[in-house]
């Protein structure tokens, strides 16, 4: 079973993740740290996401979470390490393109032993030191995986100019610029979680599963 912090996912192709971010002034450590020891008993995945480290995930907050899973001998785990996770694990992964706070964190990540997946948007548009530094992170060990071109809302996007148009424009040239480096994706995830059953359809096609969080994972 995936869970959600709090909820959990109906199917292994639709994952649920709770968002990291802001947890320094969160009172919710304890719920976390709850589920950790849950997973642990029944061997479960609990996914956690965040975004830029730094203001919005605190580094501070990243040790922690490192720290009570390490406590709860709970792996932290990447997304493709899921299927195998008989003992249940910790799926983290980071989102967007902040490249130099991600390369910054490589010695938090060598010090717990631990690889994450980092969903990439906007890679296109990075310059040269940027695409190194996420093609170290790869080297490292991480696992990098699509998250549209632009970061659009979805459901907006959709709206607006139709699922195909959305398809073309954000997903599959995210899709092949990674298969152009070498990545085979196998995982999405949605920006800010958006995303309806025909969305999904389309995505499944291309992908093993999908990712949402909040209220669009029901």
């Amino acid at each position: 079973m995936i869970l959600l912090a709090g909820c959990a996912a109906d199917s292994t192709r639709l994952l649920c993740s709770e968002s990291l971010d802001h947890a320094a002034s969160d009172p919710g450590w304890f719920q976390l740290a709850q589920q950790i020891r849950d997973a642990r008993a029944h061997h479960e995945i609990v996914l956690v996401h965040g975004h830029k480290p730094g203001p919005v995930l605190p580094v501070s907050s990243v040790e922690k979470m490192f720290e009570l899973a390490a406590h709860e001998r709970l792996p932290v785990i990447r997304y493709d390490e899921m299927a195998t996770a008989t003992e249940g694990g910790l799926a983290f992964a980071i989102d967007d393109n902040a490249m130099d706070e991600w390369y910054a964190l490589r010695p938090i990540f060598a010090h717990y032993g631990v690889h994450i997946t980092f969903f990439v948007s906007r890679w296109d548009q990075q310059p040269p030191q940027a695409i190194d530094e996420l093609l170290q992170l790869a080297a490292d060990g991480h696992e990098l995986e699509p998250h549209t071109v632009n970061h659009l809302e979805p459901l907006v996007y959709v709206k607006d100019h139709g699922l195909d148009a959305w398809l073309a424009d954000e997903v599959d040239p995210s899709i092949d610029i990674m298969r152009q480096h070498g990545i085979e994706p196998s995982f999405f995830a949605y920006p800010f979680g958006e995303r309806d059953a025909a969305m999904d359809r389309a995505l499944l096609e291309r992908v093993d599963a999908v990712r949402s969080s909040g209220h669009y994972c029901r």
